[in-house]
C-alpha cells in the first residue's frame, strides 16, 4: 500500500491554506492515495516520486491573488 506524504515545508504551507482550498487539495490527495499513478512521473533522482497539479492555472493565479504569501518567479 502507498502512502501520501507532505515533507515539513509542504505540510505547513497546506496548514495556513484558506478552507476552500484546503479542502480541494484534500480531495486530490485522497485521489492520489487511491491511484498513486495519477500524477506526472518526475525525472532523475525523483524518477520515483510523481508530482500532481491540485488546481487549473485559473484557480491558483486566484488562491495566488488572494494569498498573503509572496510568490517568487
Amino acid at each position: 500500500m502507498y502512502r501520501v506524504k507532505l515533507t515539513p515545508t509542504a505540510g505547513r504551507m497546506f496548514n495556513s491554506l484558506n478552507p476552500t482550498v484546503k479542502k480541494q487539495l484534500k480531495s486530490m490527495l485522497k485521489e492520489l492515495y487511491e491511484n498513486p499513478y495519477l500524477g506526472k512521473q518526475l525525472r532523475d533522482e525523483l524518477i520515483d516520486l510523481r508530482s500532481l497539479l491540485p488546481v487549473t492555472p485559473a484557480e491558483l493565479f486566484e488562491y495566488l491573488r488572494m494569498s498573503p504569501l509572496p510568490l517568487a518567479i
